[in-house]
């Protein structure tokens, strides 16, 4: 998989954490349902004491491009 940036039209859909940008911004998101039919780019959950579902944090972004997350550093 290359690590170079890439069209958006070419992104994985399927629930795996990427980098996506516009021309403002850089976050990492994945791309996921938020309510029945509507799907979103996803930057993070909140998750309730009371162990109800998590709900999904978004922003509004439309993003021109997507990369791969770097792998962690050596510890």
């Amino acid at each position: 998989m290359s690590s170079e940036w890439q069209p958006i039209k070419t992104a994985p859909m399927n629930g795996t954490e990427i980098l996506i940008a516009d021309r403002e911004r850089v976050v990492k998101a994945e791309w996921a349902e938020i309510s029945r039919g509507t799907w979103a780019w996803i930057v993070g959950y909140l998750q309730d004491f009371d162990g109800s579902p998590k709900t999904p944090l978004y922003i509004e972004i439309e993003p021109t491009h997507w990369m791969p997350l770097p792998e962690p550093p050596l510890a």
